[in-house]
């Protein structure tokens, strides 16, 4: 199983990937009707909608988990790689995958409660592999509220 985040210039050139997680507000491209399963979320940044992230992330961790359980391939993409996408892959690698990260289907997680510093540790360790990941606070705020299950109404 394989996660890897860029933008939607990575998905039209997108080789050994199975699937596309398209978080691109303005962008439901053709191409992607060329994979085997593709969503398409309509994510904007917080500075525009304060709970658009954390609508869309059950449909997105939801997407990743029957994929990935499938062992399939997924990219997550947005317009820049830098911000929605790298939130999404947050989202997906704390709730899906273990401390170590090995795809668990949410094991670990639902066993463990989720804190700001192990949140923290996740995205540096994304950041490692997304050099030019620049997640927003409000974006990184959304998903931990969904993490912590926070109710979207509770939000608005």
């Amino acid at each position: 199983m394989v996660v890897l985040i860029g933008d939607l210039r990575a998905a039209k050139d997108a080789s050994g990937v199975d699937c596309v997680l398209n978080c691109d507000s303005e962008t439901n491209s053709p191409y992607l009707e060329e994979f085997e399963a593709h969503l398409n979320l309509s994510i904007v940044s917080s500075k525009f909608d304060r709970s658009c992230l954390l609508r869309n992330l059950p449909s997105a961790v939801n997407f990743a988990k029957n994929n990935l359980r499938k062992g399939k391939r997924l990219l997550v993409c947005c317009s820049s790689g830098e911000d929605i996408s790298i939130c999404v892959c947050l989202a997906i690698l704390t709730s899906l995958f273990d401390d170590r990260g090995r795809f668990d289907e949410g094991r670990f997680f639902s066993e463990t409660r989720i804190t700001k510093l192990e949140l923290r540790r996740r995205l540096v360790f994304i950041c490692q592999f997304a050099v030019s990941a620049r997640p927003s606070r409000g974006n990184v705020k959304q998903v931990f509220n969904y993490l912590c299950g926070e109710n979207v109404a509770t939000t608005s």
